[in-house]
Parts: C-alpha cells; structure tokens; sequence
C-alpha cells in the first residue's frame, strides 16, 4: 500500500504525517523549485519512454 504525504493539520487515514521542520524544508523557494524541476524532468522522462513503447509495439505488429 502507498502511503500519501500530506502537510501537517491535515487528516486522512492512510496518510503519512509530514514533520513540521520537513515541511518547512520542503516549502523552501529553492527546494520547491528544485523538486519541481525533478518532477517535470521525470513527467517528460515517462512521456518519453511511452511514446518508444508505443512505436516499439506498432513496429512489432506490421512486422
């Protein structure tokens, strides 16, 4: 089961408490923008390889 991260004060029952001091770690400018960055390269990254699965499948297929 995956856990969700949710900011503190926040409830749910499958949720992950994220300590205050984090928090604040991960609200930094520079820390959001960075690990906005690492999720943009990844989302980029997945979208990618999809696209080469798909063609590697249609190649595969009319062959």
């Amino acid at each position: 089961m995956t856990a969700k991260l949710l900011k503190t004060g926040t409830k749910d029952e499958n949720a992950v408490e994220i300590p205050r001091d984090l928090q604040t770690f991960l609200d930094k400018p520079s820390v959001s923008a960075s690990l906005d960055a690492e999720l943009a390269t990844k989302s980029v990254m997945d979208r990618h390889r999809n696209e080469l699965r798909s063609a590697v499948r249609k190649l595969t297929h009319s062959a």
